[in-house]
């Protein structure tokens, strides 16, 4: 395959890099689970056909089997060249429309975990991380660290050439504004040198699941809470109740500005922190208000609204007015003799039908 001299920040602004065009003599493309060949810009499994293509792997018939398949495209002219098989990489990419190979992520695999009945691949959040650094990171591994709750590290490597400064600020924004869903989201990424490799010069990512988190020593001494309100420092107790290992392990600085979802909280966390928070400030603030506002200061500012508003008292309001016992004490005889002007609504009406009658033959009392 050859790499074409391209223009770097117009295909920055695209976000994949193509790989660049097939040599003489092969065949690129992106087939689906079934093989059949798929359109131009539609991502499949990328294949390989043509000269070079080996008889398979040596020593291993299932891997062989698995990945060197009888190539379908073959023309008469290949067949009669000897060029018959067709390579499956195991990547999944796109053709462009020019014949250039875009890569995308490795397929569904070793690389697929399961965190609360939700299966990622680790893969596409690797791919997504590499995306969003533009350019910055060279390499990113993402591994499941088992626990309670379990959560999703990232291990990373910048380019040589970066000269960002504050590179734990740029790692903390870009998982931020990473564009994948929120139970994909890695709680933290740690730059490394470099990544351990295998025999055979790929990411060994037991390895890397078993380097050790950093350490944040000093992170949590009495001067953090000096610049929180007292809403926010129970909240932030709240917190480390809630999220258990995952925040101890790894030392996070929890300030105003740190969301729940980045500190290893979850869908089903919140659920349990918006219980504690009922328990301890007596307020129900609505789970979708807690979702939104999930950093510390966001989230003290819901529960402080939702304190001060008055509690609806239902008994107190819905209850009819006590009446004076002057306004309700019986009419002096004096008055009943001189009589009274007594004005009945609704005489068609079965209540004024017998009112009425017993108030003319002189049987009311007032």
């Amino acid at each position: 395959m050859e790499i074409p001299y391209r223009d770097r920040e117009a295909l920055e602004r695209v976000g994949r890099i193509p790989c660049g065009y097939s040599l003489p003599g092969y065949y690129m493309y992106a087939v689906d689970e079934e093989l059949r060949p798929l359109p131009a810009g539609m991502p499949g499994q990328l294949s390989i056909g043509g000269t070079g293509v080996s008889l398979g792997y040596l020593k291993n018939q299932e891997l062989t089997d698995k990945h060197f398949l009888p190539n379908p495209f073959a023309t008469e002219e290949d067949l009669a060249n000897g060029w018959a098989r067709m390579y499956l990489t195991g990547d999944i990419g796109h053709i462009n429309q020019d014949g250039t190979m875009v890569f995308h992520s490795r397929m569904a695999g070793d690389t697929q975990v399961k965190i609360r009945g939700l299966r990622i691949e680790l893969s596409d959040v690797e791919s997504n991380i590499l995306t969003a650094s533009r350019g910055a990171l060279r390499e990113a591994v993402v591994t499941l660290r088992e626990g309670d709750p379990e959560f999703l590290v990232a291990h990373v490597v910048f380019v040589p050439e970066c000269t960002i400064a504050d590179k734990e600020t740029f790692l903390q924004q870009l998982l931020h504004n990473l564009p994948v869903p929120q139970y994909m989201i890695p709680v933290v990424a740690i730059p490394i040198d470099e990544l351990p490799l295998t025999n055979h010069s790929k990411v060994d990512r037991k390895a890397v699941k078993s380097l050790p988190l950093p350490q944040r020593v000093g992170r949590h001494d009495a001067s953090d809470d000096a610049e929180l309100s007292e809403t926010m420092i129970q909240l932030k107790g709240l917190w480390r109740g809630v999220l258990g290992k995952a925040i101890d392990q790894l030392g996070f600085d929890i300030t105003p500005s740190t969301s729940f979802f980045l500190v290893g909280g979850n869908s089903l966390l919140i659920i349990r922190l918006q219980s504690e928070i009922r328990k301890r400030f007596r307020a129900a603030v609505p789970l979708v208000e807690l979702l939104g506002a999930n950093t510390l200061g966001e989230m003290a500012q819901k529960v402080e609204e939702t304190i001060s508003v008055k509690t609806i008292d239902w008994e107190y309001d819905t209850r009819p007015p006590t009446l004076s016992t002057s306004a309700i004490a019986p009419v002096s005889v004096d008055r009943a003799r001189k009589g009274a002007t007594i004005v009945i609504t609704g005489a068609t009406g079965f209540l004024s039908k017998h009112l009425l009658p017993c108030s003319t033959q002189g049987r009311m009392s007032m």
